[in-house]
């Protein structure tokens, strides 16, 4: 039970909106602290890939140095630093109670839910560009509330086909689909097919392959859809930008500071010169904020993603399925900058 109060408050409180995450992140680790005092000395086992995680944090560290807003770099790295530990705590700890989680994850998707119904009731009210169910900007056409259900969409897609057909996950996979919908995103679009080709993988029985392409059929119309409001190459031109931010900053300008890239004349590569706070893309915005240092993240970031979709063994698992999810997000969208998406 306290696994599953832990992770509900973590991802509630983490994907709220833009608050101190030095503040939230303390209060995270003391929380860590408290929910593992009673294991005492324990040796603690290393994931693949965590020492290439830790240099990049060194690195990250060094970047203060010719970081162009100190104070918005150091608000981001607090953020990786608590996903960290995060990560090697549940190597160790929470491997058994992954059920715990998910039912954490699914109950604070509903509030999240909840919390968007009241917000839309009352006009919309405020934007909240690193949170979980307001607007993320003026234009009221995308929210991150789809990314979010993107997760939980999959995880009733892999219940339902693999562990009983229980109307229960065939009804969440239902209001996962509206809330996509409402929430406009195509990332999130792009990220929930990815994971079903993924699943599809293991599908040993082959009737239901007209309802798997049907849900993509229906994901590519949303997609489409939502390309209406917004075209696809000029919603994607900040990752120019940070190219041309590289050869002008080879060492990046600090993570957190894209929008100097993004007004500087110099970097309109292919005259793409719309204003962006964030490059909307990890891999992109490790290479305005770290320029050629980011690459130690980068590797990492697609490693793992490869040790993941490429691995030997058959079985298939659900949290393998959820890390596709948000890779893929994160390679479309800043998703990475919301604290409960970073560290799920």
């Amino acid at each position: 039970m306290k696994t599953f109060l832990f992770f509900t408050f973590l991802i509630f409180l983490g994907g709220l909106g833009k608050i101190d995450t030095f503040l939230l992140s303390i209060i995270f680790l003391f929380f860590l602290f408290l929910l593992f005092l009673p294991y005492g000395k324990l040796e603690l086992k290393t994931p693949p890939l965590s020492k290439t995680c830790f240099i990049f944090l060194l690195l990250y560290l060094l970047s203060l140095n010719w970081s162009l807003d100190k104070k918005a770099t150091l608000w981001f790295f607090w953020l990786f630093l608590a996903g960290y530990l995060f990560w090697l705590f549940s190597f160790n700890f929470f491997y058994k109670e992954k059920e715990m989680i998910f039912n954490a994850m699914i109950f604070s998707g509903f509030l999240f839910l909840v919390l968007f119904l009241i917000y839309f009731l009352n006009g919309n009210e405020g934007i909240g560009p690193l949170g979980l169910y307001k607007l993320t900007s003026s234009k009221a056409n995308h929210n991150h509330l789809g990314d979010y259900w993107a997760l939980l969409t999959t995880l009733s897609l892999y219940k339902y086909f693999f562990e009983g057909r229980k109307r229960t996950w065939f009804y969440l996979l239902i209001i996962g689909f509206l809330v996509i919908f409402l929430s406009m995103s195509r990332a999130s679009v792009v990220s929930l097919i990815c994971g079903i080709f993924f699943l599809f993988r293991f599908f040993k029985d082959r009737k239901f392959s007209k309802f798997i392409v049907g849900l993509v059929v229906l994901l590519v119309l949303f997609f489409l859809y939502f390309g209406l409001e917004k075209s696809l190459i000029f919603s994607r031109q900040f990752y120019f930008q940070s190219l041309a931010g590289l050869l002008n900053y080879p060492f990046g300008v600090g993570m957190g500071n894209f929008r100097f890239i993004s007004s500087d004349p110099r970097n309109y590569l292919c005259g793409f010169s719309s204003f962006g706070l964030y490059a909307e893309g990890i891999i992109f915005e490790m290479l305005a904020g770290l320029g050629i240092l980011g690459i130690v993240f980068i590797y990492f970031f697609l490693k793992n993603i490869w040790l993941i979709v490429f691995s030997q063994g058959k079985k298939i698992l659900p949290e393998k399925i959820l890390f596709i999810i948000l890779s893929v997000n994160f390679i479309f969208d800043y998703t990475y900058f919301i604290p409960a998406m970073l560290w799920l």
